[in-house]
This record gives C-alpha cells, structure tokens and sequence, in this order.
C-alpha cells in the first residue's frame, strides 16, 4: 500500500515492474500473484528517475502488509436526521465491508466479527457480535459483506467545534478459532451538516463561521509533522477560531484528525488546476478526477469536514470533470454540502473573508482574538455585569470571571467569581460587591476577565477566553443615563 506519492516511480517485485504515475492517489499493489512459488525470499525495489536520495520524497508511507483471506475493505459512516425540524433527533451508522482475498472461489472457514463502540470516557456503549456460521459461512470471491447497526445511545453526544465528542468505534475480524487476524479502529463524530434556507448549519444551526485560510503545501515539498499541525491547530483554537477553508491536495491526514480531536470545522476546496502535477505525470484531466476521489475516500469519514467548494469557472480543469466529481459526491458522500463557488454569496453566514494565519501580525491576532471571543460583558449601573454565551452548542462553565477596580497603574480593588454556568445563547447576570457611584469621581476603571479554571485540550489554566475595560469616561456615562 503506498500512500500519498508525490511523483512518478517504478515499483519492481521479483522482476515484476509497475510504473506508479497518478501522484496524490493511494495505490494498492497486491503482491501474492508476485512471490516465489517455493518460498525463499522476495526482493522489492523502487527506482525513481528523481535524483531524491531518501524514500519518503517519493510518498508519504509505504505499507507491507500481510493480508488474511477476509479483511476489511472499507468502512462508512452515516447519520441520519429523523424529525429533520428536530436537530436532537440522530440515528447513526457505522458500515464496513469485508472483502474475501481468498484464492479458492468460496471461502468456508469459518470467521467473526466484533464490533466495540466506546465513548470519550472509554466505556463501551456498543457491543455487537456477528459470527458468519448464521450467514451460511460461505463468502464468494471478491464479495462484500456489511454490518450495519443504528445506536440511539449517543445522539446526545453531537461533534462541534466547541464539543468535539468522538466515539471510538473498534471491529474485529477473527478467524475460525477466534483469534484475531484484523482489528479497525476509527474515531466517529455524530453531527449534521447542511445548507437551509440560506444558511449552512451544523446540527440545525446557523455556526457563525470564524475562518482563516490553510494551504497544502506542494506534492513535492517537505510536509508538516504532526507536533507542528498540533501547534497550528492550538494557535486557532486559542484565539477562537473555529473554520479552516483548505485548498490543495492533503499529503497525510493529521489536519483532519487533528481537527476532530480539537474541534475545528473545515472546508476543503478542490484544487482548481493541475500546477502540481508535472507535464510528464498528467494523464489529462482523468488524473484530477482520480486525485481528487482519493481524497473524498480518505476524508468523507472525518466529521471536522463539513463541506466541499468547488469552482466551476476554473480554466484548467475540465467542468466535465469537475462535474463528474460532484456527482461522485453525491452517491459517495451525499451528506456533506457541495458548495458552488458562484453561488456562496448566497449563503448568508458562509466567512465572507479566509486569511492566512501567518499574514496576520501579532496585533492583527489580537484584535482578531477580541472580536471572536465566545462571550460578551455589559455593565449596568446597579454594578451588575451580564455576561452573554456566544457559544452555539457549548456551555460556559470551568470559567470564572475576575474583576478589578484601577486608579492609574494602583489597585484598589479586585476579586473574582467562580461560579459561572451559562447555556448557549443564554445570559447571567452577576452582582459585583461595589456600587460603581463610589468610584465616579476619580479618574478609576473597570477590568473584566474570564479565565479557564482548570487545563482542556488547548489552553491550560487561566488562559483569559474573553475581556473587557471599562475606563472612567465610560463609567460616568453609564452612571448618567
């Protein structure tokens, strides 16, 4: 199995030679035909005109994987809206399919498998046995089978970016004595994403969508490590950025795993011309094609993923493959949004701009920060503070909220609430123990924060998710109306 190769190479196996010319298409060579009939050993090599001098400028990974006669071909998952005015109301499915490699045309020994659904505290929630002695054990060459199951268990255990709940879904395929010849394990996140009535929603809400632009670099070049993705994506994640629009073909996965364990949503563009693809590798237009379905079976799985662009206006790429593409989308991926890149205007909470991360200065970042935090705070003159949850499905708690009264650069008085539970959308009013009056007539002001109370995943304890000051102008107005 080679996955991700980035340039044209010939694979040889005992004399056996494949030429390998579709960069960014996972291929799979199967190798029992190859071998010697007697045994002894098996010589493998790689020879690329490129003068690379290392393995991994030619792929991503290179894979030998001994393979039991019945294995696991692909998997699929799939929610489902049952009341569609209803967001609360999920079924889901898990769907994998075994394919018989067996040389002999029915395969009749006998196998099992076992399928484990654990929740994000590790307890499983599902277990489910299926043992193909009930299914008359005989599996033609070449055949799929699937076992699919809905579990109502978990619908209250949506993925978002602000909660991203991930189930661990583990199927096992044993063989006659049971022991264990295949286990696939896949990280599942239950959410909906659609466009309605002009808006694209997660899970029936209209997300207000807080974006910036990432680009893959070039087949060729060196890709990111996963510390350094791992980076990026908490960098996002702490000044509350919440979309990432791709563009380019991925080189591995960790973005996308990546933003499943830490809540981001992406949109991935296709690639709107073939500047990656040397003239020598292209095989016109087929090749786009292909690229881009190798990248709709790896990524269709993620639920960080919550939609696709396309441009139908690209000069380099035939709109016949591209609409080729869209209605591979629709039978291999027909719950995720297609969006036209003419027609996105017309989505009316779509980001209106995506920039870059690193074009943005460190001022540039903060104000960014400041106008995405996931609260705000007002004041009153009966020295209240409300404080609104701009959150869409996340509550506000492990928070508390620090105040502090200044006189220049001198303390007068600060202290701090630590009880703060505040559902989406939703208000709480707190009382400060202070009338702002006594402080009316200096030159005093008010500094709000709220930090986290203990680590999560992106920010460690008394990171300031949101605040605001209140100089001494802005307290004599509030104390005038």
């Amino acid at each position: 199995m080679i996955l991700f190769p980035r340039a044209s190479f010939t694979i040889e196996v005992n004399g056996y030679r494949k030429k390998l010319t579709s960069p960014a298409v996972n291929t799979q060579i199967r190798l029992t035909p190859l071998l010697n009939a007697k045994g002894g050993a098996t010589t493998i090599k790689i020879v690329s005109n490129s003068d690379t001098g290392d393995i991994d400028a030619l792929a991503f990974k290179f894979f030998l994987i001994a393979t039991p006669d019945v294995r696991f071909a692909t998997s699929r998952v799939r929610v489902y809206i049952t009341y569609p005015e209803n967001y609360r109301a999920f079924n889901w499915s898990y769907r994998f399919w075994l394919k018989n490699y067996s040389k002999s045309p029915r395969y009749t020994s006998f196998f099992r498998t076992e399928e484990k659904v654990r929740n994000f505290s590790s307890k499983v929630v599902t277990k489910i046995l299926a043992d193909s002695t009930a299914q008359g054990n005989q599996k033609p060459i070449r055949s799929y089978s699937n076992f699919f199951y809905i579990n109502p268990e978990v619908y209250s255990y949506k993925w978002s970016a602000e909660t991203p709940n991930l189930f661990l879904v583990t199927s096992g395929n044993f063989s006659s004595r049971y022991d264990a010849s295949e286990v696939l394990s896949e990280r599942v996140g239950l959410r909906m994403s659609e466009i309605k009535k002009g808006e694209l929603r997660i899970n029936n809400v209209p997300v207000r969508f807080k974006a910036v632009s990432y680009t893959h670099p070039p087949l060729e070049a060196p890709v990111p490590t996963t510390e350094e993705l791992r980076e990026y994506i908490i960098k996002l994640k702490q000044h509350h950025i919440n979309t990432i629009e791709v563009h380019g073909l991925p080189a591995s996965n960790d973005l996308y795993n990546l933003a499943d364990e830490y809540g981001l949503y992406l949109i991935q563009h296709l690639v709107k011309d073939k500047e990656r693809i040397s003239q020598d590798e292209t095989g016109g237009d087929i090749l786009w094609l292909r690229q881009h379905l190798s990248v709709l079976y790896q990524l269709r799985n993620m639920p960080s993923l919550i939609a696709w662009a396309v441009n139908n206006s690209s000069d380099d790429t035939s709109t016949s493959q591209v609409s080729a593409f869209q209605d591979s989308l629709k039978t291999l991926d027909p719950n995720r949004p297609v969006i036209i890149e003419e027609e996105k205007k017309s989505i009316t909470n779509f980001p209106a701009s995506s920039p870059e991360l690193e074009q943005l200065t460190a001022e540039g970042l903060l104000k960014l920060k400041k106008e995405y935090q996931p609260l705000s705070m007002k004041i009153s003159k009966d020295s209240t503070v409300s404080i609104l949850n701009a959150q869409d499905f996340a509550v506000l708690d492990k928070v508390l909220l620090q105040w502090e009264i200044t006189d220049g650069d001198r303390v007068v008085l600060q202290g701090e609430v630590g009880s703060l539970d505040i559902a989406p959308g939703k208000s709480k009013v707190v009382k400060l123990p202070f009338s702002f009056h006594t402080y009316r007539n200096n030159n005093y002001s008010l500094s709000l924060e709220v930090k986290l109370k203990e680590d999560i995943s992106w920010a460690e304890r008394g990171f300031v998710l949101a605040w605001e000051k209140f100089d001494t102008e802005a307290l004599h107005l509030l104390l005038e109306k």
